[in-house]
């Protein structure tokens, strides 16, 4: 953001400055900075009061970055409205927790069809995917990091919902919670996220455990399957 306001000749002082700034501005959120974005100030000043909200909220002052996000998702610019509503997002789910997921996940749904190619679209995807894992609803979670992985594969925001990802599928068939859903779902959503499976011991768990489950249900030709597949491909 720096570079793209003043350029990069500069940008090792200018990012002194903004230590500085930051910690200034602390004093100064939520009131003043609102104020100020009422009377129209500088895309600089707004960035600068994105700043100063986002370490209210880190420090305790929720419902004054709330506030504050609020004022820039109405009076900034259409980039600064599109972080000011992930921001909001994530310090209201950190507040407000379940209460507000419904809300949450409307916002972040509609922020990810209106804002796309860059790290506010996929730290929306990311907020959104742990949201819908929280609902128990892996396969829309899933499919969120497939979208995910296809706009930007490298990006560090993208690496760490895979993580996500990684941990909640392993949770999902190491951990009981493919229990309770059908077996056949379970099956289909394992091999429909299959590059899911870890590698090594756990991995060869989770198919042997599903492979059980099948010959539970009675499922015994998708228990072979599952098993002349770790047998051939692991």
């Amino acid at each position: 953001m720096w570079a793209e306001l003043f350029g990069t000749r500069h940008l090792g002082a200018i990012r002194s400055i903004a230590v500085a700034a930051q910690v200034f501005s602390t004093a100064l959120a939520p009131g003043l900075m609102g104020i100020l974005l009422d009377r129209g100030v500088t895309l600089e000043a707004q960035y600068l009061a994105m700043v100063a909200y986002g370490l209210a909220a880190a420090l305790g002052q929720k419902d004054g970055a709330l506030r504050g996000f609020e004022k820039v998702m109405a009076n900034g610019d259409r980039r600064q409205a599109a972080e000011a509503q992930l921001r909001y997002a994530e310090t209201s789910f950190n507040t407000r927790g379940e209460a507000a997921s419904d809300e949450i996940i409307e916002s972040l749904e509609r922020l990810a069809i209106s804002w796309r190619g860059d790290e506010i679209e996929l730290g929306a995807l990311r907020l959104l995917a742990n949201l819908y894992i929280d609902r128990y609803d892996y396969y829309r979670a899933f499919e969120i990091m497939k979208s995910a992985t296809v706009a930007n594969s490298s990006s560090p925001t993208t690496r760490a919902l895979q993580e996500d990802m990684n941990l909640a599928f392993e949770e999902l068939f190491l951990g009981g919670r493919a229990k309770e859903i059908p077996a056949i779902d379970a099956l289909a959503l394992y091999y429909d996220f299959r590059e899911l499976t870890p590698v090594g011991r756990k991995g060869d768990q989770i198919i042997r455990t599903l492979a059980d489950r099948m010959v539970e249900v009675d499922l015994l030709q998708q228990a072979g399957d599952l098993l002349r597949h770790q047998v051939d491909n692991r």
